[in-house]
């Protein structure tokens, strides 16, 4: 089925990027917002380009609250991503698909095996997008800044997709294409989420510790003296995961992005000064995890979960296997 205006996508968490993605899509299918508890919400934001163009939605609520879901996409933090599917868990259906947009890994595995019934995506991006810091009174209405175009890789958790999942595929990259978002489709998209895993690792708690933008870690001795060491354990990570991705792959990758997005204030850094909660426990705490599963210690990791943890509040407990 291609995805139309008279589609419905259901967007659960409306942070930056829930939103960006939602506007985006607005003009092309039926967008509803789902808050915290599952429900759906008015909602009214604007979204501000990187030409620096304004752009203002307004999302209604959904007509029948009961009715199956079509396309949920979960843009929530990694910690809150199974709970938010379960949410909705009752309107879910083998004709439901569920596009996962957050950051880490694991989490992704377990949702796919909790439903099965329904056909699970994955949504790998690099788009930017950020609440811009507003001095004294807060706007009505929320702004979301477009901080920098990306690309967007969607795959299945299915190896190989079944023919209708990748039919799917084809109408949700149709479906990108109308919001000018420049996405592709994946035919390995557990590839795909390791190599963002590892500029995750190499670029959110070292921006987190340091207090600064991602630029600025790459003349850090702090990132300087342990950058190496980690790109050598997350290369082990990856090779007994099966994947073929060496240390220096990792650390060009790194140092690569780092100096595309050296203004960037990192989704870590952002949770770590606001007080909240961070992924860290999906980012190299779960290449800690993955050490553990092979009797390896991965003692940079560790020490970067540790500090990171040291500056927010305690992380929920992260399931195991």
């Amino acid at each position: 089925m291609t995805p139309t205006n008279t589609s419905i996508i259901h967007v659960i968490g409306g942070g930056s990027i829930g939103l960006l993605f939602a506007g985006r899509l607005s003009p092309f299918a039926r967008v509803h917002i789902l808050s915290r508890n599952g429900d759906s919400i008015a909602t009214q934001f604007s979204i501000e380009s990187p030409d620096g163009s304004i752009s203002t939605y307004s999302l209604d609520t959904e007509h029948n609250p009961q009715a199956g879901i079509d396309w949920l996409l979960v843009c929530t933090k990694s910690y809150d991503a199974e709970k938010a599917v379960n949410l909705v868990s009752a309107r879910l259906s083998e004709n439901s698909r569920i596009v996962l947009l957050g950051n880490g890994m694991g989490y992704q595995q377990r949702i796919a095996t909790n439903h099965p019934s329904s056909k699970v995506f994955v949504a790998s991006t690099t788009e930017g997008a950020n609440r811009p810091q507003i001095q004294g009174t807060q706007p009505a209405v929320t702004c979301v800044r477009h901080a920098g175009t990306g690309n967007t890789t969607i795959g299945a958790l299915h190896s190989p997709p079944p023919h209708s999942i990748k039919q799917d595929l084809l109408a949700l990259s149709a479906l990108l294409n109308k919001a000018s978002f420049d996405n592709a489709i994946s035919e390995n998209i557990v590839m795909a989420l390791w190599r963002k895993l590892i500029v995750n690792c190499g670029i959110n708690p070292f921006t987190a510790i340091l207090n600064c933008t991602n630029g600025n870690i790459l003349r850090h001795p702090f990132f300087l003296t342990r950058i190496d060491g980690l790109c050598n354990e997350l290369a082990d990570a990856a090779q007994r995961a099966g994947l073929a991705i060496s240390a220096e792959e990792c650390k060009k990758s790194v140092r690569l992005v780092a100096a595309a997005t050296q203004y960037n204030r990192s989704s870590m850094l952002q949770d770590v000064t606001q007080g909240k909660l961070t992924e860290i426990d999906f980012i190299n705490g779960f290449i800690c995890q993955q050490g553990a599963l092979h009797g390896q210690d991965y003692p940079i990791n560790r020490e970067l979960t540790t500090k990171v943890k040291e500056l927010s509040p305690m992380s929920p407990a992260v399931p195991q296997g």
